[in-house]
């Protein structure tokens, strides 16, 4: 029997962020198990971490209900901050991740905790015709950003990254199945949907985001650490900060009731360490049978 925990992720209270099934996996499951219980659990991603460190990492292994990926961000948040509170480090936790080592620290301000993640830098791809992002999402050219460009980017998964021009138009997206097909067929064949906008809820917050995948069907992500990664690197490269680097914080989840804040960091000089963060929140514990 192995012991799992869930956890809250990009929140800093319960029952908001994005939901985490944490299993430490003695070494009893074989991948198809695995995939089991991450469908069983329905999360958007379940990890299997080894307690016992190796080589000074801790081996991880995610899945989403229907597969498993090499990396995502909530994951790695959420798993390093069980196993830090398990195993008592209290800075830095490192995660062996199918794209290679991912440190996670902990830094405290203004009274809370976030956990930080140092991924390895986002590939930028090609772009997307306006007019086929717009038809993937069902929205019309208008609601495009004005000057952003939409475009593939890939951290070991790959996403379809589309600003729009307002958060009136983000709460719109009706997603063309059909359309969202065609658009893998673009570049990297992307398996999300990242899109974007510069309006948000709060004044102190800078972008707000919506995160669409298949699992069984269509779903929404409530926070994508990974995709916020990659807006980063997009952002960078469109000169975002003025080379200044970038210190932001992205609205996610509050179309679907689980409100999120995605913290990320680009350092200069350019092109600079992404870093993306948010609070972690336990919420239960107990036993797979």
């Amino acid at each position: 029997m192995a012991e799992f925990f869930i956890v809250d992720v990009f929140t800093d209270k319960k029952f908001s962020g994005n939901p985490l099934a944490v299993v430490l996996d003695s070494g009893e499951y074989a991948a198809n198990q695995m995939q089991a219980i991450a469908r069983q659990f329905n999360f958007s991603e379940t990890t299997f971490a080894q307690i016992q460190s190796k080589g000074g990492t801790f081996p991880v292994r995610i899945f989403t209900p229907t597969q498993e990926i090499p990396f995502a961000g909530h994951p790695t948040l959420g798993t390093a901050w069980v196993l830090r509170e398990l195993t008592g480090r209290r800075e830095r936790v490192t995660l062996a991740l199918g794209v290679g080592p991912v440190s996670v620290d902990f830094e405290h301000s203004g009274g809370c905790e976030i956990a930080w993640m140092q991924p390895p830098r986002p590939e930028l791809g090609k772009a997307i015709p306006q007019t086929e992002a717009v038809r993937c999402l069902g929205l019309l050219q208008g609601d495009h950003h004005p000057s952003l460009p939409s475009q593939h980017v890939s951290i070991g998964v790959a996403f379809a990254m589309i600003p729009l021009a307002s958060l009136d138009a983000l709460g719109r997206v009706n997603i063309d199945r059909a359309a969202r097909a065609r658009l893998g067929n673009i570049g990297s064949g992307p398996i999300a949907t990242f899109v974007f906008c510069e309006q948000t809820r709060e004044a102190d917050h800078h972008f707000s985001a919506r995160l669409f995948f298949e699992a069984d069907g269509l779903r929404e992500d409530p926070a994508t650490g990974a995709a916020n990664v990659c807006l980063g690197a997009l952002l960078e490269a469109q000169g975002y900060g003025a080379g200044q680097g970038l210190s932001i914080v992205v609205e996610q989840g509050f179309e679907m009731g689980r409100p999120s804040l995605v913290h990320v960091r680009v350092t200069n000089p350019l092109p600079g360490q992404i870093a993306v963060g948010g609070g972690v929140r336990p919420v239960a514990r107990g036993t797979v049978l």
